[in-house]
């Protein structure tokens, strides 16, 4: 099966976003005037490039880049013809070069060399999906590149979707220190936190744990850290060791960054967590009634919303959620923005609708969803009694300087009164008594693009608005879900367009 296309109609970078978001495994084939480019995926993440001929050899990489003595690949060689080994593995052997340098170059250079395809405007494209792709090459990086790290930075080719700072750059760690027990746990969470363009760090107890997070405290790498609740305390008899685990990591990094998984349901646990100096405690998925092939099924249910609350826990941070008077009214706030992220990636855009105004009767007491049709904006859905009733399948004409129209050029938020003027008349004839001292107008984006607007209040009790920061976080989250379904529609209707290609698209 493939698809094929030209990039006149799918730009490279949505090419890399739609077989990244369909975790596909295969080679992406481009053709182009200057000669043929080839870029080979593993679970949706590139793992391999190669300009044809023209792609340098990665011995000429390491000594250009003075990694390696030139004299050293004479003996390199001999090794290699004799061992059957590739050149760069009797390079490490020999000690010519660790092996971590190996891999920063090497995840350097297919950076490189995969950037310099994004600006290409001319030539066609096929899609090959091969699931049981060859093991990686001495060329290969090991965990994979996602478009986020390939495109962050790159003037005139910055995508349309947010973006996450590569793995360095210190204000978002990419690094995820593991300490689990538990096989099955850390290897799923593991595959999954790879998906999301993390590096994973795995270790059974707690004093590894320790060890690890101080070697790469001492080399300025930043880092989260997913840990069990319950370990083997230090005099292996104990179960206290996930708390003796976040109070060490607490010495050695203070504001580090630490969710504690575990089985125990109690609230006292959660509680345990928390006053040892940990972020949050998210409970297992409930096995003991599951039937043996559903174990599977909820071990990655809970694998892809954790991993997506860290996707979020540096904007989750700035919140204080404790604050008096501002705090929101969930239990834990953590745990609904962690399930709703995690049902997004899981969702159709149809559903978008349902998960966002789920979110927000959470800050407002009456709220309509709009979606931007045409030069309107159109109301999906609405609750508060009656607006609910009156608000779905409004349509409000975006001009005239109206209120939606100056959120949708601004690509900001609006809180304040609805104005009195004839713009507004529309939306105040569907609002209906009482009126609002105050609402909230957000836009549902991603990127530079607005896909639609959120209205809210609380007119009939008159009570102040909360923090809304965790809210336009989710909005966002829900504009890029909008914009992955409109790029997987693209790519089908290319396959549509030529069924000779496959017929079914990568996503």
């Amino acid at each position: 099966m493939s698809v094929a296309g030209s990039l006149e109609d799918l730009s490279f970078p949505d090419i890399l976003q739609v077989v990244h978001l369909s975790r596909q495994s295969g080679t992406l084939v481009v053709s182009a005037p200057d000669g043929e480019r080839r870029v080979r995926f593993r679970n949706g993440l590139v793992c391999d490039a190669s300009l044809g001929d023209k792609s340098p050899r990665l011995e000429d990489i390491l000594v250009a880049r003075g990694v390696v003595p030139p004299a050293a690949l004479a003996p390199a060689r001999a090794r290699r013809e004799a061992s059957g080994e590739s050149l760069a593995v009797a390079l490490v052997a020999m000690g010519a070069l660790s092996q971590e340098t190996l891999d920063r170059v090497v995840r350097e250079e297919l950076r490189s060399l995969v950037r310099s395809f994004v600006l290409m405007q001319e030539g066609e494209f096929r899609f090959e999906v091969d699931e049981d792709a060859p093991p990686p090459e001495e060329s290969s990086v090991q965990e994979g590149l996602g478009p986020e790290t390939i495109l962050t930075g790159m003037a005139g080719a910055a995508p349309p979707w947010p973006v996450e700072p590569p793995a360095d750059s210190g204000s978002v760690p990419r690094r995820v220190l593991l300490v689990s027990e538990r096989s099955f746990l850390t290897l799923s969470l593991a595959e999954e936190l790879q998906h999301d363009s993390f590096e994973t760090v795995t270790c059974d107890t707690a004093q590894a744990g320790i060890d690890r997070a101080r070697e790469m405290a001492a080399r300025g790498e930043s880092f989260f850290v997913v840990a069990d609740l319950v370990l083997p305390d230090r005099t292996r008899t104990g179960w206290g060791g996930g708390i003796e685990l976040v109070r060490g990591l607490r010495e050695i990094v203070p504001g580090l960054f630490v969710v504690m998984v575990g089985d125990l349901r109690h609230e006292s646990a959660a509680a345990a967590a928390r006053a040892a100096g940990a972020a949050g405690y998210v409970p297992l998925p409930e096995l003991r009634d599951a039937a043996f092939d559903e174990v599977g099924i909820r071990v990655r249910d809970f694998c892809v919303r954790l991993g997506s609350a860290l996707c979020l826990s540096d904007q989750l941070s700035h919140i204080d959620w404790n604050a008096a008077g501002r705090a929101v009214r969930v239990a834990d706030p953590l745990s609904l923005l962690r399930g709703l992220v995690g049902e997004l990636s899981a969702t159709g855009a149809g559903d978008v609708t349902v998960l966002v105004l789920r979110l927000a009767s959470e800050y407002f007491e009456r709220a309509a969803l709009f979606a931007l049709e045409h030069g309107t904006a159109v109301c999906r859905g609405a609750f508060g009694e009656p607006l609910d009733k009156r608000m779905r399948g409004m349509v409000i004409p975006l001009g005239g300087g109206s209120m939606f129209e100056r959120v949708v050029a601004a690509r900001e938020g609006f809180i304040g009164a609805v104005p009195s003027d004839a713009t507004e008349e529309a939306l105040r004839s569907g609002l209906g008594s009482p009126q609002a001292s105050h609402s909230a107008v957000l836009p549902v984006m991603s990127g530079r693009d607005v896909y639609g607007v959120l209205y809210g209040d609380n007119a009939p009790s008159g009570t102040p608005f909360e923090d809304l920061k965790a809210l336009e976080i989710f909005l966002t989250q829900a504009g890029l879900t909008l914009q992955n379904a409109l790029l997987r529609r693209r790519l089908e209707k290319l396959a549509q367009r030529d069924p000779a290609a496959g017929g079914e698209a990568a996503a």
